[in-house]
């Protein structure tokens, strides 16, 4: 039989060293362990796990022993945890993991070379100069933050598990031209040191530097609160790359996302995994 450990979120942080060893998405990964993103993790161990499966809004990050029972949860996919789902992508930490799920899912999943940037200290434009006649740049306070869900299909709210939350532990700035959205720079995950960029710009004001603005000025506010930006992108977004290079940011490591390759749900199993509840808020999922 195997065994399963789902923690509560009060004990998320005995997966902290696993996930520490992680190049990438650092502040994806502290939001959910210090409960400032919604999130659930699988281990193990519940007292000291080899292994974790953090499950973050639509992407899963996969961290410690490959050699694991934690390995044959995430291949069967079960559908009773209702987790599996939501899955967008698995981001594993480290090539052992990130051979184990695509040989485990035998070609249903496919590798997606992400870029991983880190702001290096660059001089910062001076976006107040160069604003366009009428553009303003903007915080963005709730009915903003609904606004650009609701117009642009963003997931300010689902990121963050609602707006109030957002406010709390997240910032952004947008780029309004007059009452128009033009662009936004947002804060998609932080941590006490490091905070990971959303950016998005409408259809019909691209290619007119607005990100670039918008971007400045959340990386001077960034500044200011003692953190430093990062960013990441698929591999052929080649827009997004060079606007991170032209802002300062300095490319690291790449990582990979495995998704299916149109993007559907992976395909679950049913009734080989049953849970039961035990001491301290676990539950206990188990495979005869």
């Amino acid at each position: 039989m195997l065994t399963i450990y789902e923690l509560p979120v009060d004990h998320f942080d005995v997966t902290a060293p696993l996930f520490n060893e992680a190049w990438f998405d650092e502040p994806y990964m502290d939001a959910v362990l210090k409960g400032r993103h919604p999130g659930r993790i699988f281990v193990d161990d519940p007292v000291a796990p080899s292994a974790a499966l953090m499950c973050r809004t639509y992407e899963y990050y996969v961290a410690g022993n490959v050699q694991s029972p934690l390995r044959t949860f995430i291949k069967d996919a079960p559908a009773e945890p209702e987790v599996f789902q939501k899955l967008y992508g698995y981001a594993p930490v480290g090539d052992a993991w990130e051979t184990a799920i695509l040989d485990d899912y035998a070609g249903a999943l496919i590798r997606i070379p992400r870029h991983n940037f880190r702001w290096q200290g660059a001089p910062l434009m001076d976006w107040h100069e160069k604003l366009p006649l009428g553009a303003q740049i903007v915080r963005i306070d709730r009915d903003l933050a609904e606004r650009i869900d609701r117009e642009w299909h963003e997931t300010i709210g689902l990121l963050w598990d609602g707006y109030d939350n957002y406010l709390q532990h997240g910032y952004g700035f947008c780029l309004m031209m007059g009452e128009e959205l033009g662009s936004f720079a947002n804060s998609d995950g932080l941590s006490a040191t490091l905070v990971n960029i959303g950016v998005q710009t409408g259809e019909k004001f691209r290619r007119q530097g607005l990100a670039k603005l918008v971007c400045s000025a959340f990386i001077e506010y960034t500044l200011k609160t003692g953190r430093v930006p990062t960013w990441d992108t698929d591999g052929m977004n080649e827009r997004s790359r060079a606007l991170a290079s032209s802002l300062g940011f300095v490319e690291g490591r790449m990582f990979s996302q495995l998704s299916t390759p149109d993007y559907k749900p992976i395909v679950l199993s049913q009734g080989l995994w049953s849970c039961q509840p035990g001491a301290d808020g676990l539950t206990i999922w188990t495979r005869a």
